[in-house]
């Protein structure tokens, strides 16, 4: 059953008004915030009396009687006595669950049917106030997670709580990730449905790690193109519905993994894709693997660097003639394609031989000119710039992990990097039930694991192990 705390209201709202009042007398001149905080403490003991009365009408409370059927072999369970555990939830209430625990004599497997009943996650914290952990914590700090819940929401948690509890639902989902990479691969399913243009998007970003170790981490973006034409008579084009996927993996692994975004989004079935990148090799390695038909673009402001490049060796940077040659040619580049600067660009490499910088620019945008029908591309409705993913690395990655004086393990990099798509997908509502059916299964599994090494084990090397919980 579950064991109530004895409610400072007498239980129930008639008395929690009438106690209200007594109060209110007492304090005339009380402030609106002096009147809640009173309120509150009052509603915390009428809450953790009713979840007390509700979670003890289970029947679950009373199975040590009946007949139960172990998951895992099909035998008859038997009780091995009652044990508490004590939850918190919201607004700090806390409730004491003393539940029956069934072992299975044939197979060994055991668990607390009240437990499983009521969906409980690993800890101390009911469900609820978990997921407000773990989802304020892919935002911000560990530390300042844990405060704001006690500050906003009177959950009591430390920083240490914060940070395994997000590190585990982080680990869950990054299992389920790679999992539904791996069934794609070998199964090759169908989306169910795709776009009629969409954009996709892969760049890296640079993260510091434990040690003085740097570490580019691959975050991929997935949207939908749009445009419209505004009061001036001009196309504008936008990219909606963005989604991200983001994991610290060389070239040939992140383009295994991202099967389970790019799959979600429809982008084998979508009728006309788009490539927007800053042209660097693996880029288009995964577009040649995932989308080889899609349209090139060479990242506008990348080829735009290039340019400016040149123009800072003939005439110095930031010199107003610098500005003045660099300017035109830009506007060229967007109207006209690439081929006018192209062939000034070969001229000045004849002129000034001795000039590896523009040699190598030269280079860099020869090998892209496919890239660069910028007309083309615009008048087709596609953008021309990488916006979305630059922005990516900065609001998804580097937010929440380059951070002042942060520096991550590598084993929790990946499992932050997916909550930080989670939420900055808005799929948290969508995908957070699958990571708590993942971590109870994980639980289950664990203690699996410690019941076989339990029953396997000599008895004389048990001595010393703590009390099953």
């Amino acid at each position: 059953m579950a064991r109530k705390r004895k409610a400072s209201t007498g239980g129930g709202t008639k008395e929690l008004l009438e106690g209200m009042k007594v109060w209110r007398k007492a304090h005339p001149k009380a402030t609106y915030v002096e009147i809640e905080a009173e309120v509150e403490t009052r509603i915390k003991g009428l809450r953790e009396e009713v979840l007390g009365e509700i979670i003890g009408m289970s029947a679950a409370t009373e199975s040590e009687g009946q007949i139960v059927h172990c998951p895992e072999c099909g035998a008859d369970m038997v009780g091995r006595g009652k044990r508490k555990r004590r939850l918190q939830g919201a607004g700090g209430s806390e409730v004491e669950l003393e539940r029956v625990y069934l072992e299975c004599p044939a197979c060994g497997a055991g668990f607390f049917p009240l437990d499983e009943e009521l969906a409980l996650l690993p800890g101390s914290l009911f469900p609820g106030q978990q997921e407000g952990l773990v989802r304020l914590s892919s935002w911000m700090p560990f530390g300042k997670a844990a405060q704001l819940m006690q500050d906003l929401l009177g959950v009591s948690c430390s920083k240490a709580t914060a940070r395994r509890h997000t590190q585990t639902a982080g680990s869950a989902y990054v299992a389920l990730q790679s999992e539904v990479a791996d069934q794609i691969v070998a199964q090759a399913p169908l989306a169910k449905a795709g776009m009629e243009k969409a954009l996709l998007s892969v760049d890296g970003a640079i993260i510091p790690l434990v040690g003085g170790e740097w570490a580019e981490v691959k975050t991929l973006v997935v949207g939908e193109v749009t445009s419209r034409t505004n009061r001036k008579g001009e196309t504008e084009v936008k990219t909606r519905a963005l989604s991200y996927f983001s994991r610290l993996a060389d070239a040939q692994r992140f383009q295994h993994l991202a099967h389970s975004e790019l799959h979600r989004r429809g982008i084998e079935c979508s009728a006309k894709v788009a490539a927007v990148m800053d042209g660097a090799d693996w880029q288009q390695g995964f577009v040649d693997y995932h989308r080889p038909d899609a349209v090139r673009i060479l990242d506008f402001p990348h080829a735009a660097q290039r340019i400016t490049g040149v123009g800072q060796v003939l005439f110095g940077e930031g010199t107003a003639t610098c500005h003045e040659w660099i300017e035109p040619r830009l506007h060229q580049l967007k109207h006209d394609g690439p081929e006018p600067i192209l062939t000034e660009l070969h001229n000045l490499q004849l002129q000034h031989p001795q000039s590896k910088l523009i040699q190598e620019n030269l280079a860099y945008l020869e090998k892209r000119v496919m890239q660069m029908q910028y007309p083309r591309f615009q008048e087709q409705g596609w953008p021309i710039g990488s916006g979305c993913v630059e922005s990516a690395n900065k609001l998804v990655v580097e937010a929440r992990l380059k951070g002042a004086g942060m520096h991550w393990q590598r084993e929790n990099v990946d499992p932050m990097l997916s909550l930080r798509n989670l939420v900055c997908s808005d799929r948290w509502a969508e995908d957070w039930p699958l990571i708590v059916t993942r971590l109870r299964r994980q639980d289950w599994l664990r203690r699996k694991q410690l019941r076989q090494i339990h029953r396997s084990a000599p008895a004389s090397s048990l001595i010393g192990l703590p009390a099953k919980k």
